[in-house]
């Protein structure tokens, strides 16, 4: 899920490089099969592909969602989300990449 802010870009810290692309990870599948994808995402190979199924058909929609709180921790900054609930999401706590280490 794509994530357009300017206001999110504007948390940095000494160390940490801004991500350029802003998202949300819905469903993490890293270029692997599904069998392999369900344990990552604690689903079953049939949620899974149920999931990435119903993500597919939500391509190109606009989704509103919250910013909770923003986080920083040594290696990165982070913006917790509150998603819709029509939304599917594999993730129990989604959340914005601000900024990562540069190592």
């Amino acid at each position: 899920l794509a994530v357009e802010s300017n206001e999110l870009r504007c948390f940095h810290a000494p160390g940490l490089v801004p991500v350029e692309q802003l998202h949300v990870t819905l469903l993490y599948l890293g270029g692997r099969s599904a069998a392999k994808a369900a344990p990552l995402n604690d689903l079953s190979v049939e949620d899974l592909e149920l999931m990435s199924q119903a993500l597919q058909e939500m391509k190109g929609m606009e989704v509103y969602f919250d910013v909770t709180r923003v986080l920083q921790h040594a290696d990165m900054i982070l913006a917790e989300v509150a998603l819709p609930e029509s939304l599917p999401c594999a993730k129990a706590n989604p959340h914005v990449t601000l900024c990562r280490s540069e190592h």
